[in-house]
């Protein structure tokens, strides 16, 4: 609003000023008229630019805001699809404790998860990420490999590896949700 006003006062000063020193502008009233309209109009358009101004600050703000929301929600989706890994693991643990047969949907579900979250890591060879969900997706297409005690035990450690990567990722995006940023 400031702006407004101090732009109003200038076209105003000007105004006069220039009535004051051009006598000519001051012989007749459609003279005087035009001058009138004339500085009117450059109001107008000092007006128009400064709300277009605003507008554009406006709407940039706007855009940073819904952006802001944008990744909240993003994230707050990606950790209710950790959750539910988190959720699937432990039901794969406690199928292997009670030494039943894990169900594939169970092992797959874990898998889409878990390469979603780590996505970039599964394109390195050598990271634990891609071992891990090689190994699982191995059990997931033979069920029968983890018959043994041994496959049990490694296909264990590997959903507790897995479990533990995930529980990282949770208190990095919740640390992040404290701090505010």
């Amino acid at each position: 609003m400031l702006p407004h006003v101090i732009s109003l006062l200038v076209v105003i000063i000007a105004t006069v000023m220039t009535f004051y020193f051009i006598p000519d502008l001051r012989k007749d009233e459609v003279v005087i008229f035009t001058g009138i309209t004339g500085y009117a109009t450059i109001y107008g358009v000092i007006f128009a630019i400064l709300e277009v101004m605003n507008a554009k600050n406006t709407a940039q703000v706007a855009k940073e805001e819904s952006e802001k929301v944008y990744k909240k929600m993003d994230d707050l989706y990606g950790l209710r699809d950790i959750t539910q890994c988190l959720a699937s693991i432990e039901m794969a643990i406690e199928s292997i404790n009670k030494n039943e047969i894990i169900s594939s949907s169970v092992l797959l579900t874990i898998s889409k998860i878990y390469s979603s979250v780590f996505h970039e890591e599964m394109n390195d060879d050598s990271s634990d990420h891609r071992k891990n969900r090689a190994l699982l997706q191995s059990c997931s297409h033979h069920s029968s490999s983890v018959k043994s005690s041994r496959a049990k035990n490694k296909l264990r450690e590997v959903l507790l590896d897995m479990s533990s990567h995930l529980s990282c990722v949770i208190g990095t995006k919740t640390s992040k949700d404290n701090m505010g940023v």
